[in-house]
């Protein structure tokens, strides 16, 4: 199960969060922040890379580590994803919103299945149900992300940050999830 994080203007987490999240999810990571009326965004497997990037980035921004599920392990299919026409597999780039998810949209076939019966085309290359519903997005707004099951997702745009499904806060960042915390140990008694 992947892990998205929220960090609002200067919020930032240690490189000790950064590790922990990336070791539970260790398919890659990805970035993205506002600069100049557009989203940014960086796919990159250095955890170490994100970290120095934060330290210097303004604003908010969000944060993803992928556990490959649908699509597989592969580089391209690392988030975010540009809400464009091709969706595309980048891994940096700019455009108007992007979209992350941690879960699995279990509808996402059908979904491009209806979209491409209507005339529209599909993206090329890999695919994952986070590309999907970019692509999807890009067609019919991200609004319908709230009908996609229990998937958290995060439009993150120019001028908005809207987030779907159950969040927890960690001292002020919202995290999809909190599965990338290490165990409690069961204290042993000593007889």
């Amino acid at each position: 199960m992947c892990v998205v994080l929220i960090c609002p203007l200067e919020v930032r987490p240690s490189p000790e969060i950064l590790q922990l999240c990336s070791r539970k999810n260790p398919h890659g990571g990805g970035i993205a922040w506002r600069k100049r009326d557009v989203v940014e965004w960086l796919k990159t497997d250095d955890v170490d890379e994100i970290h120095r990037l934060i330290q210097r980035l303004k604003g908010e921004i969000v944060i993803h580590f992928r556990i490959a599920t649908v699509g597989g392990a592969c580089p391209e299919l690392r988030h975010p994803f540009p809400i464009t026409r091709t969706a595309q597999l980048n891994p940096r780039g700019r455009a108007a919103a992007v979209l992350f998810q941690n879960g699995t949209w279990k509808n996402w076939g059908n979904a491009l299945q209806l979209a491409w019966q209507d005339g529209k085309t599909p993206p090329a290359g890999p695919i994952s149900d986070t590309r999907a519903a970019a692509w999807l997005c890009h067609l019919f707004g991200h609004e319908w992300l709230n009908q996609s099951g229990d998937s958290r997702w995060v439009y993150f745009a120019a001028t908005q940050t809207v987030s779907y499904g159950q969040w927890f806060e960690r001292e002020g960042i919202q995290y999809s999830n909190l599965h990338w915390l290490p165990k409690t140990q069961p204290s042993r008694s000593h007889e």
